[in-house]
């Protein structure tokens, strides 16, 4: 087994080796899906040394220190979360003896008790909680014994003055099991609704997406209960649209979307896929399947409504950048290109304008 001795360094976050599943065609032309059996597992801890300036001390605040304990098991289900990731792991985290007092002092509330790690590029990068994307936290070394460390974060004020900044080190090892590393997100095999199954070869990344480049994959619930493969709706025409339910334009788009199929659909195959999210106060929390099967009643909608897990903010909203907003629909090409992307919405007219020009 690998050990590693990590030195980082980390800030808090903003608001807002194995083969991947392979499907392949036997002889008969069906689809074959190799579901994982066995991936790498993380054991190890790491430590906060937490210095505060002289002005933070003068108020009561003391330097300090606590400690977190992983355990955690490979997790390539949402590999947008981590696109520089190599070994996306998620982890339980145990907090080591006598943290309350030192944590206490600079976060509220208590610490999440699982986390997401990863490894590539020779750094380790972290998030907490749900579909929050992964952090840089500082360089990873090979080494046996001792720890390297790396130079102290910029410092972080505290509410009445002064500051304060980490100094973070650890350690992981590393093994395998037995296990699924998608922790069952495969694709159904066929659809209930019907929709096309293309069947199209493993995606390996990038999971980063751009206007000329190929769509990233991705597998999510639907409201009939399916997990649907992004990938499965490129044999024609596909139209991402990012969704919040309580989103007036959205909810204007989903008005609009079966009678700009049938108009569409005289002239070429085109599919719209939905990823929803809850609400606009909550887009990192996966919608329920009752609510996208609402969404799917309320609107007359015959196409997938998914369960958005962080791919709207994580892969589009950080293709659109700062101007990103809700509604965002990305316009692809049979075969995969990202031929343009549209933020709000003015009427599907510009939606089809675009399809109809590159047909």
């Amino acid at each position: 087994m690998l050990k590693w001795t990590v030195a980082l360094l980390w800030a808090p976050l903003a608001a807002c080796n194995h083969e991947d599943p392979v499907e392949t065609g036997r002889d008969t032309g069906e689809p074959q899906v190799v579901v994982l059996d066995h991936g790498q597992t993380l054991s190890g801890d790491m430590v906060w040394d937490v210095d505060f300036d002289e002005a933070a001390e003068a108020l009561g605040f003391t330097d300090c220190s606590y400690g977190r304990h992983y355990e955690g098991f490979e997790d390539r289900s949402a590999p947008w979360l981590c696109p520089d990731c190599e070994v996306p792991f998620r982890a339980d985290v145990t907090m080591h003896e006598g943290w309350e007092a030192c944590y206490q002092q600079i976060a509220e509330g208590d610490p999440e008790p699982s986390e997401w790690l990863g490894f590539g590029l020779g750094t380790l990068w972290r998030t907490v909680y749900g579909p929050y994307i992964a952090r840089e936290q500082g360089a990873v070394t090979e080494v046996s014994g001792g720890v390297t460390t790396l130079n102290q974060p910029d410092a972080y004020p505290i509410e009445g003055g002064g500051t304060f900044a980490f100094h973070v080190t650890g350690s992981f090892t590393f093994g395998e099991r037995e296990g699924d590393p998608m922790n069952g997100w495969y694709a159904a095999d066929p659809y209930q609704c019907g929709w096309p199954k293309a069947d199209p070869p493993a995606w390996e990344g990038p999971w980063r997406a751009e206007v000329g480049g190929t769509l990233p994959d991705g597998i999510f619930t639907a409201q009939c209960g399916d997990r649907v493969r992004l990938h499965d709706l490129l044999d024609g025409w596909l139209i991402v649209d990012v969704s919040a339910a309580d989103c007036g334009p959205c909810q204007a788009m989903a008005e609009g979307e079966a009678e700009f199929l049938a108009r569409v659909r005289e002239k070429v195959d085109i599919h719209v896929a939905t990823l929803l999210a809850p609400s606009l106060s909550d887009v990192l929390e996966p919608a329920s399947t009752s609510m996208l099967m609402d969404w799917n009643n309320t609107y007359g909608l015959h196409e997938p409504v998914l369960q958005d897990r962080g791919y709207g903010v994580w892969v589009v909203g950080s293709m659109v950048g700062e101007s990103f907003g809700y509604p965002t629909s990305l316009i692809v090409a049979p075969g995969g290109e990202i031929v343009d992307v549209h933020v709000g919405f003015g009427g599907w007219e510009d939606v089809e304008a675009v399809v109809l020009a590159g047909r």
